[in-house]
């Protein structure tokens, strides 16, 4: 659990709150320890609830962040599959791994395992070339494609 969270679980209030109750239960236990020892059994109950509560805190928190990022993720996973814009990832010999929906409706086959030449025939020069964005046209269609070397990843603007 990060700490600004335990923080304000075990919030200063709940400290000096047990601190004050232990105290007096203390004092209680001079004057009559019949009466203290009663009140330490009820400090005790008190602590037991609070430790399981904490406990509860956490396993929800767990679970919240678990479908926070489930969700977080999976509009992430959306937002790229149906993005308007092609996006490519191809391996070293130049074969594409995955293209989104944009990409396979554009060349109007399932193009996965199949060189990237498919897509067009200069864009393998262009791959080899330092420029990290240049001018491709497919089809009827100019696109402005933008590649990341290191990531094997084109984007098609």
């Amino acid at each position: 659990m990060p700490k600004y969270l335990l923080r304000l679980w075990h919030g200063y209030h709940l400290i000096a709150l047990l601190i004050v109750s232990l105290i007096n239960t203390g004092i209680l236990f001079l004057y009559n320890w019949k009466v203290g020892l009663f009140g330490f059994a009820i400090l005790i109950v008190v602590i037991i609830f609070m430790i399981r509560a904490k406990i509860k805190l956490e396993e929800d928190l767990v679970d919240y962040i678990s479908t926070l990022s489930y969700r977080v993720n999976k509009a992430g996973e959306e937002a790229v599959t149906n993005l308007p814009i092609g996006i490519l990832l191809y391996n070293d010999r130049l074969t594409i791994q995955w293209a989104n929906p944009y990409i396979l409706d554009l060349v109007n086959e399932d193009c996965i395992g199949k060189p990237i030449d498919i897509i067009e025939k200069s864009i393998s020069e262009n791959i080899d070339k330092e420029d990290t964005e240049f001018l491709l046209k497919i089809g009827d269609r100019n696109f402005r494609v933008h590649h990341e070397r290191n990531e094997r990843l084109l984007y098609f603007f």
